[in-house]
């Protein structure tokens, strides 16, 4: 999964599979990154999508998408690539100081409300 943030919005053309299947039932999603070598810093978003059928805002997020990745050779998402907006509800930040750190620091967004 490959997202693209746009000045509009955070977005992610997703290809036929069981995730596209999943947010077109329930549009729920979750993202993470993934840790670096050096720490297990990670951050963490979650909310609702839903999928983005106006034709101009999809060629002119496909065009970006193409453009942001074209050094890698990516061509334009076919027409079964269902262009998904996210809309973020919930996100975490996890700060440590490095593998095994017992002491994570996290914030949480938006502030005040309990992650769940």
């Amino acid at each position: 999964m490959c997202p693209l943030l746009t000045n509009e919005s955070l977005c992610a053309f997703i290809i036929p599979s069981p995730k596209q299947r999943d947010l077109v039932r329930d549009g729920l999603f979750a993202l993470h990154s993934f840790p670096m070598e050096d720490n297990e810093d990670a951050f963490y978003i979650t909310g609702r999508a839903t999928v983005i059928t106006d034709t101009e805002r999809r060629a002119r997020f496909a065009a970006q998408f193409v453009n942001e990745r074209i050094t890698v050779g990516v061509t334009e998402p076919s027409a079964d690539h269902k262009l998904f907006e996210l809309m973020i509800e919930r996100a975490m930040l996890t700060r440590t100081t490095g593998h095994g750190d017992h002491e994570p620091i996290h914030t949480i967004w938006p502030p005040g409300q309990p992650y769940a």
